[in-house]
């Protein structure tokens, strides 16, 4: 089973009209936060900009839905081609196991040293162009000294995958790159948090 894209998450257009005063009550959150970050600023946030950001992220995903969610931000699959093209780089990806699961490479899979991200969201989210830029950016800077890549799992986000059949995709990717060769000793692990 692949990744469900987002045209196979099937939300009323209801559902989807509510996703506009959602995004409004994120914006005023924000807003709201910019005039008063400088006088109480806000738990957790070490910078004036996180914490104006945290609260619109804090209003949104309070209020929306995960099918809402997964409509309107789509797939790590969609994410990374569209990262991919307006970064003007070439998407490499493999499709493994017998679920389908995909590994999205950043620099080259020959390298002999590989991080093998699986970003956060609990199996929920998918992996944003925010975090493939974060990514390629360390994968370039630490491919100065040394033959490394970065290979990012997109495992079946749910509802549409019922756990445990994520934690099974991470394990077959982390095979699959282990079977190309490489002694564990040079693979590490990178969860990025949402």
């Amino acid at each position: 089973m692949a990744e469900a894209s987002p045209q196979n998450v099937d939300i009323s257009l209801l559902e989807k009209l509510a996703v506009v005063p959602c995004l409004i009550r994120a914006i005023g959150a924000a807003l709201t936060r910019t005039v008063t970050g400088p006088l109480f600023g806000g738990p957790g946030a070490n910078t004036y900009f996180k914490d104006v950001v945290f609260a619109a992220l804090r209003t949104n995903l309070s209020l929306i839905s995960l099918r809402q969610e997964a409509w309107y931000t789509g797939t790590t699959e969609a994410q990374y081609l569209d990262w991919a093209k307006k970064q003007t780089f070439q998407p490499d990806t493999d499709v493994i196991g017998n679920s389908g699961t995909k590994i999205h490479w950043l620099g080259g899979k020959a390298a002999k040293k590989v991080i093998v991200c699986f970003h956060g969201g609990g199996f929920v989210l998918s992996c944003t162009p925010g975090h493939f830029q974060w990514l390629f950016d360390l994968q370039n800077d630490l491919a100065k000294d040394h033959s490394i890549s970065v290979a990012v799992v997109s495992y079946t986000l749910a509802p549409g995958g019922k756990y445990p059949l994520q934690v099974q995709q991470c394990v077959e990717a982390l095979s699959h790159v282990l079977q190309q060769g490489r002694k564990p000793e040079d693979v590490c692990f990178a969860a990025y948090p949402m």
